[in-house]
């Protein structure tokens, strides 16, 4: 018995010096180079960064390339596995509303979180139905919270979207509040915006992404919109010589220029081109998709317009690889009506009926179809630099202002 008490009293001495020895140490152990506290504008910087969604390997690419090509209805949800969680990210939302608060009046940030939390919170509901959302964010003194309807969420989501709409309106009456550190335009500047494929030129200046080539076209002002569809750009390590001697190609076959196409070539021993939906076109042409990585296995790449410009454009001319295509009719971003024809590219016909000598030409020449494909590699680093691309699209902000006299000459 005397030595049951004895271990018992020494388990109690470590357990109380352990105790305070973890007190002590967390007492003087503070790293001096880890922040304790942030200021609301490095929050944001993180917060937006989740709501971007680049595409992050093949999978998420041919899922974009299928919705948006095949399978679009209305704003359905199609969800390919599990949904994404945003709840972390949703904490940086609160602690920044929370910092916010301290200014004692409406500002940008305590606006923004409103819209964020309305973003997440119904971004997750549309993936996952009912999710926690009245008591969510309270870390450890709720670790169980309840499920909320996705109706609620819904209703909840826009009753905060119409207390940021209202904060918002306040503050842009006040004049120029602006975030902390952002480069930005006076608040009552207005643009005509156009979204999705364009291919004629308004009757007004308009942002857009895409317009025509050969016309009057400087109505239609070009930003680099959809550029986590578009400009994807590739690091190809097979060789020209390497490559199989053919033209590959895939997609969609809707539109009567891909259906003449492949009524012409689907069976050329010189291509391997195969169609991609089974809704529309001919049954006759479906093959299997082929990634990015399957492309790049040939020496030459059809690259055929479709809605507007051709997507896969800007990765064949950064690889090794050649496009083959017609002159483009429509440009964005990328300066699609800068490209010299078999010297970007090579260019056959619009009926597509010189496509085998093309083809036989620069098999025959190969050191000519690889020296086009190192101009195009060329052509394709001038959109590498971020910086300058985002200086670049800040003055195109900022003539387009100026020319439609809401700047003045001097503004900066």
């Amino acid at each position: 018995m005397k030595k049951i008490s004895q271990k018992i009293l020494l388990l109690l001495t470590a357990a109380i010096t352990i105790a305070g020895c973890k007190k002590d140490f967390q007492d003087r152990y503070v790293n001096p180079n880890k922040p304790t506290a942030v200021q609301p504008s490095l929050l944001l910087t993180g917060i937006m960064n989740k709501m971007l969604e680049a595409p992050a390997g093949q999978n998420d690419r041919t899922n974009q390339y299928q919705l948006q090509n095949n399978s679009y209805f209305g704003n359905n949800q199609y969800n390919f596995g599990s949904g994404t969680n945003y709840y972390a990210t949703l904490t940086d939302v609160q602690n920044m509303e929370i910092l916010s608060a301290t200014a004692g009046e409406v500002n940008p940030y305590g606006a923004m979180g409103k819209f964020f939390r309305a973003y997440f919170f119904t971004k997750m509901s549309l993936q996952m139905g009912d999710i926690p959302m009245s008591q969510a964010l309270q870390g450890a003194k709720l670790l169980t919270p309840v499920y909320d309807a996705q109706k609620t969420i819904f209703i909840n989501s826009l009753d905060l979207l119409e207390q940021a709409n209202a904060d918002l309106t306040e503050l842009i009456s006040k004049g120029n509040a602006t975030i902390s550190g952002d480069i930005y335009f006076n608040n009552n500047l207005k643009v005509n915006y156009l979204p999705g494929d364009i291919i004629h030129v308004p009757h007004v200046p308009t942002i857009q992404k895409s317009r025509p080539i050969a016309c009057d076209n400087a109505n239609a002002v070009l930003l680099n919109l959809d550029k986590h569809r578009h400009f994807v750009f590739v690091h190809d390590k097979t060789p020209f010589a390497a490559k199989k001697d053919m033209l590959v190609g895939r997609g969609t076959v809707t539109q009567p220029h891909r259906i003449k196409f492949m009524e012409l070539h689907f069976n050329n021993p010189l291509c391997d081109v195969g169609q991609v939906n089974k809704k529309g076109g001919n049954a006759n042409w479906l093959k299997p998709k082929l990634s990015i990585t399957g492309h790049l296995l040939y020496k030459f790449i059809l690259s055929l317009e479709g809605n507007d410009v051709a997507t896969n454009l800007k990765w064949i001319m950064s690889s090794n690889s050649v496009a083959v295509m017609p002159r483009p009719k429509y440009e964005t971003w990328f300066m699609e009506g800068k490209l010299i024809p078999d010297f970007h590219y090579i260019m056959i016909k619009d009926d597509f009926s010189d496509l085998d000598e093309k083809i036989s030409y620069y098999l025959a020449h190969t050191d000519k179809a690889q020296q086009i494909a190192k101009n195009a590699n060329k052509y394709v680093a001038q959109f590498f630099d971020k910086d300058k691309e985002d200086i670049i699209a800040l003055l195109v902000l900022q003539k387009y202002f100026k020319y439609t006299s809401q700047l003045n000459e001097n503004a900066e």
